[in-house]
């Protein structure tokens, strides 16, 4: 019996997007807790940099494996081989994003910003999801979204808009990964699998774009007026390992506290709606 008393000490954690960011300091603090943190990310190299970085600093070993979230088989690759490794994990921390200024797709054509930051969390948190439930005691799935969540005529067909603008579709991205945790809370509301989504707060990472004199300054200027990673993880950490969560599900956490996301910029039934469209996407994809 593993985990009957949720407790982080000793429990098993993926964090995706963990080399860097708050990804990183989410697992350097869950390590320092106790638990056994596995790193999930597309960069093996900087992954393996990052992972002996933790250890140290943690004193408790951290492992990473390779997972890149633009790739629908990677997915499934990262999935069973974790399980054959590793087991079922308490606590799936779905962390990594992306921030693309100039529209790309995945290889199975997808809009490489909503594919990424939305349609790989549903996967692999679906993927998970079963064995997370026969475990003993309470697993968690926590999804990192932002505050960038406001934006107008949220499409919950996953269609891609013909004038790309970046920002729009990395809110976009958000708004679909707190629909999903809000469906899926429903959904699995009889299992002891809990899923809440975490706004880390305005933190000073790499997700934002260089490539252009205007996005160097901005930055510049979030550099200096925005948390460093460690203290933005902390709501991140809250929200996957403390007790005042136990048994909390489908809610937006914000300041360490349960939040109330604005309620007009969430349409009744698109939660639904945006579930349903994405079983069919994956079901044709896979």
């Amino acid at each position: 019996m593993r985990n009957k008393d949720f407790s982080i000490d000793g429990s098993l954690v993926i964090v995706t997007g963990g080399n860097t960011g708050i990804g990183k300091e989410t697992a350097r603090k869950l390590s320092s807790a106790g638990a056994k943190v596995i790193i999930a990310c597309r960069n093996m190299e900087k992954a393996e940099r990052a992972s002996i970085e933790i250890t140290e600093l943690s004193q408790n070993p951290v492992k990473p494996m390779l997972l890149d979230l633009s790739d629908i088989s990677s997915i499934g690759r990262f999935s069973e081989k974790f399980l054959e490794v590793y087991g079922t994990p308490d606590v799936l921390v779905n962390n990594a994003a992306v921030y693309m200024r100039k529209y790309q797709e995945t290889s199975f054509g997808m809009e490489m910003t909503m594919a990424v930051n939305y349609l790989a969390p549903f996967y692999l948190s679906n993927l998970f999801l079963p064995h997370m439930a026969a475990l003993d005691g309470e697993t968690r799935i926590v999804n990192v979204t932002s505050d960038a969540y406001h934006v107008k005529d949220f499409d919950a067909k996953l269609s891609t808009r013909k004038h790309y603008k970046g920002f729009s579709a990395y809110s976009q991205s958000k708004r679909a990964l707190m629909y999903f945790t809000f469906e899926m809370a429903e959904k699995i509301k009889r299992t002891s699998v809990t899923v809440n989504c975490v706004n880390p707060g305005h933190a000073a990472t790499n997700i934002w774009p260089s490539d252009a004199i205007h996005w160097k300054a901005a930055r510049g200027i979030i550099s200096m007026i925005a948390d460093p990673p460690s203290y933005a993880a902390e709501n991140v950490v809250f929200t996957a390992s403390s007790n005042e969560m136990k048994g909390v599900s489908g809610k937006y956490i914000n300041n360490l506290a349960i939040g109330e996301p604005k309620k007009d910029s969430f349409e009744e039934n698109t939660s639904h709606d945006l579930w349903e469209n994405t079983l069919l996407y994956l079901q044709n994809l896979i």
